[in-house]
């Protein structure tokens, strides 16, 4: 049985762990609960990616997006 007011959970630090976190938290939550991801940077730098960057396989732009695509999929 969920509380139907919800909890909410934050989730501190928004690098690649934390946004892998928050969305797999989300998809896993009842949706009277609420997934905060907590970063005081606006963007997110995929950082699993820059190998390509380095090559020139890939541009800066695409390895970053705003933090605003995590809401979304839920996310706070």
């Amino acid at each position: 049985m969920t509380n139907p007011a919800g909890k909410t959970i934050l989730v501190v630090g928004g690098g690649i762990g934390g946004v892998a976190c928050a969305t797999r938290l989300r998809r896993k939550l009842a949706r009277p609960h609420r997934v905060v991801l907590v970063e005081r940077d606006e963007r997110y730098v995929y950082s699993p990616s820059t190998l390509w960057l380095m090559v020139g396989g890939r541009s800066a732009a695409d390895l970053t997006r705003t933090r605003g695509a995590l809401q979304r999929k839920g996310v706070e």
